[in-house]
């Protein structure tokens, strides 16, 4: 199997409200679509999403990387794919988004040629994952008070964003701890807001909300 072509396109699309976190705001959801075609006729699709404020990555950026990156993948077997990462790594430094497109639809065209759904080309025994769902940076009460809609639209694990001060960080988890009951999971992502120190002082403090 050669790839023949690469396609991308991209979806630029507007939160219902914006998602604060510690490095900035968020208005919208980037993604860049790609499409490798081949010469046995099997059609392979993955997804980048880069994002400006953790990766340094623009969607503009994104879908040039792509590009560059099908004038040296044409004529590759795409499940070869040591010799499709050696490429993007010649062609391009970093670029994550890029290559993670790529590489995303290189693996749903062994998952295609191979007759399988890709999980189970992996190993994997469930077609499904879990999750959570994420609660953005804002007031504690209005915290609490997302993180209590979604659990009761089915999450039992809710992630919050935090990484501004101690204090408003003690009363996010407190308050969201309080609006959901013990049998909730809590993750924290500070998105690079605590430095060493308050890590430590922060997670031992807040080991009294679980």
């Amino acid at each position: 199997m050669k790839i023949t072509g690469i396609k991308v396109d991209h979806t630029d699309v507007p939160l219902v409200e914006p998602f604060r976190i510690a490095l900035g705001v968020i208005t919208h959801s980037r993604s860049a679509i790609v499409t490798i075609e081949t010469d046995e006729g099997f059609v392979g699709h993955g997804e980048g999403a880069p994002a400006i404020l953790i990766s340094g990555e623009s969607l503009a950026g994104t879908t040039d990387v792509i590009k560059a990156f099908e004038k040296q993948l044409i004529g590759v077997d795409p499940c070869d794919l040591e010799k499709v990462y050696w490429i993007m790594d010649r062609e391009a430094a970093h670029s994550g988004s890029a290559k993670c497109a790529i590489d995303m639809a290189c693996y749903d065209l062994l998952g295609k040629k191979a007759g399988l759904p890709v999980y189970k080309l992996l190993g994997g025994n469930q077609n499904y994952m879990v999750t959570d769902m994420t609660v953005g940076i804002d007031t504690p009460e209005i915290m609490a008070a997302k993180a209590k809609r979604h659990v009761e639209a089915g999450f039992d694990t809710i992630k919050t964003k935090v990484g501004t001060t101690f204090d408003e960080d003690f009363a996010r988890v407190k308050a969201i701890r309080e609006a959901v009951g013990s049998n909730v999971k809590i993750r924290l992502d500070a998105n690079q807001g605590w430095n060493a120190k308050d890590a430590v002082r922060l997670i031992d403090r807040l080991n009294e909300f679980d």
